[in-house]
C-alpha cells in the first residue's frame, strides 16, 4: 500500500468517525433475563460524632497544600512557588507559631511572611 493510500484512508476515519456512546451501567450489569433488577445499596447518613479525631500532622499538611493551590491559581504561578514541598514538610515539622519563627524555615524570607505568614500561622495553630 502506498503512504498516499494510508493517509488517505487515515484521514476518511478521521473525518467520519462517531463516538458511540457507551453506558457502562448498562454494559456491566446487562443480563439476559429481562426481569433482573440491580439491587442498589443506600450510603448510611454521615453520623454526628461527638468526639473528634485529633488533627494530624497529615491534615495540616493536606491544608497547607490547599492553601498553595489556593494561592498559586489566585496569583496565577506554579504552586511550587509559593512554597516547595521540602518547605511544606518542614513547616509542618516545626509548626512556627509566630512570623519570626517562620522567618527560621528554609524557603520563607521577609517577603513571603509579609504576603503568606499571617494565614500560614493561623492553619498552623488549628494543629498545635
Amino acid at each position: 500500500m502506498l503512504d498516499k493510500q494510508v493517509y488517505e484512508i487515515a484521514d476518511f476515519i478521521s473525518e467520519n468517525h462517531q463516538p458511540k456512546p457507551l453506558d457502562l451501567v448498562k454494559y456491566f450489569l446487562e443480563t439476559d433475563d429481562a426481569t433482573a433488577t440491580v439491587e442498589v445499596e443506600e450510603k448510611p447518613e454521615p453520623v454526628e460524632t461527638v468526639n473528634e479525631q485529633p488533627l494530624t500532622d497529615e491534615d495540616l499538611s493536606i491544608e497547607l497544600k490547599a492553601f498553595r493551590l489556593a494561592q498559586s491559581k489566585k496569583e496565577n504561578v506554579k504552586a511550587y512557588l509559593i512554597f516547595y514541598n521540602s518547605t511544606l514538610d518542614e513547616l509542618v515539622a516545626e509548626k512556627p507559631s509566630t512570623s519570626d519563627e517562620l522567618l527560621k524555615i528554609s524557603g520563607f524570607g521577609k517577603v513571603k511572611v509579609e504576603k503568606y505568614g499571617a494565614e500560614i500561622v493561623e492553619i498552623i495553630k488549628k494543629y498545635v
